[in-house]
């Protein structure tokens, strides 16, 4: 009987085959595992479970016809044995809305001029204190609701948010102003004020970072010569050292004109823009000093703001 000879060529190939394989699968399984882990929206490495606890504190509830959704503001006590470093996307609602994913209904509220800044809502859960209470936006889809429940994916606890109590009044998240100044020069009202969205410099469409908001003035100023302007604005946020400069004629807006270095005349209306940098992590005072400066006097006038 013939003895069959063994071909080692072929088989040392094969052996590199299936370790070449072995290693591909590997690889392949590495990937898919670093890429499920980078977009899972509910990273809790960031603290550990048994030392977390979430409180409820306070909370509001508005509702309004305006609007398809309701929402809540809670006011929640996060508490650690080390600083707070807490990544919102692991808090969710029953109707699985993950509250770092939530501009959609903060927008719907700008374009409409409600402010969640006016009650110090924050998007960024951080302290270096180990224990710190964070006013928090809940959007609810569902307008019948009459219980939220919250989920922590850290805890693995629930909060129970009853509905049907502390209704507030979405007035309260309107800017409003009260502020004017008569001179033997000047009359000058602050009328409005919102957040601007749509801007040009130059002409050319203008594109400001997503830190950024820009707030607006609109003023009427009357018993004004023609050829006087406003050469320069700042505001100074209530309780704030912060100066915010207005911005220069260059910009414009959808809404208003700017004011800033346009002539004046009798009766003449337009806004004033300040840009506010990082409002969502640390909101500004709406209340505060606006102090302009004419062309025709070395002076600064100061005007109260009473925004709400």
């Amino acid at each position: 009987m013939m003895k069959r000879k063994i071909n080692y060529k072929n088989l040392l190939l094969l052996f590199i085959v299936v370790i070449v394989s072995i290693a591909a699968i590997f690889g392949i399984y590495k990937i898919v595992s670093n890429f499920l882990l980078n977009n899972n929206n509910n990273p809790i490495d960031e603290v550990t479970a048994n030392r977390l606890t979430i409180d409820l504190v306070d909370y509001q509830v508005y509702r309004s016809d305006e609007f398809d959704f309701e929402f809540v503001i809670a006011d929640l006590r996060f508490s650690d044995e080390k600083a707070i470093n807490y990544n919102l996307a692991n808090l969710y609602t029953d109707e699985s809305i993950k509250l770092n994913d939530v501009s959609k209904y903060v927008n719907t509220l700008e374009d409409n001029n409600y402010f969640l800044g006016v009650k110090n809502v924050t998007y960024s859960v951080n302290s270096g204190s180990n224990s710190a209470i964070f006013s928090i936006f809940i959007p609810i889809k569902d307008k019948n609701k009459t219980e939220l429940t919250l989920f922590d994916a850290v805890s693995k606890k629930e909060i129970k948010i009853d509905l049907n109590d502390k209704l507030t009044d979405l007035k309260e998240l309107r800017l409003t102003t009260g502020g004017n100044i008569t001179t033997s020069s000047y009359s000058i009202n602050i009328n409005d004020a919102y957040i601007e969205t749509k801007f040009f410099r130059n002409d050319e469409p203008y594109q400001y970072p997503s830190t950024v908001q820009i707030y607006a003035f609109v003023i009427t100023i009357e018993n004004i010569e023609d050829d006087v302007t406003i050469e320069d604005a700042v505001f100074t946020p209530e309780g704030s050292d912060e100066k915010i400069r207005a911005l220069d004629a260059s910009i414009t807006a959808m809404r208003q004109n700017n004011i800033i270095s346009r002539p004046l005349s009798e009766g003449v209306s337009g806004a004033l823009f300040f840009e506010v940098y990082s409002p969502h992590d640390s909101p500004v005072s709406y209340r505060g000093t606006l102090d302009i400066k004419f062309s025709d006097s070395d002076e600064w006038l100061s005007l109260e703001t009473e925004l709400n």
